[in-house]
């Protein structure tokens, strides 16, 4: 059984905002993997009528923004000082493929998607 609305969305934000303060870009790409795949994971979990409590268009939408943030700064922050990217930045960007595809499969199964 999930957590509450309230209780998701508490945890996704206090991620979000360890990602401000983290000590370096790979603490930080690493926590907003974390955003990500949380964020993904509430949204296909609803998914499930049974642990869905009290999900309405509002809550769905801020859990989503959280993804989107998270994508947002995979394309936003710069990779400074280096040549490529660092292994967490790699994993990152696997960890949003992966979401991407799962999202893009529960859209292509439901009708109101």
């Amino acid at each position: 059984c999930l957590p509450s609305i309230e209780h998701q969305l508490q945890i996704l934000n206090a991620l979000w905002i360890g990602q401000t303060t983290a000590i370096n870009p790979d603490d930080a790409s690493a926590i907003v993997s974390a955003v990500s795949e949380t964020s993904t994971y509430l949204l296909l979990k609803t998914q499930d009528k049974d642990d869905v409590e009290n999900m309405d268009l509002e809550s769905s939408t801020d859990i989503v923004q959280f993804f989107l943030d998270a994508l947002s700064y995979y394309f936003t922050t710069p990779v400074i000082g280096r040549v490529s990217f660092s292994k967490d930045q790699n994993n990152l960007c696997n960890t949003l493929v992966k979401d991407i595809e799962k999202l893009d499969r529960l859209g292509r199964t439901k009708k109101e998607c």
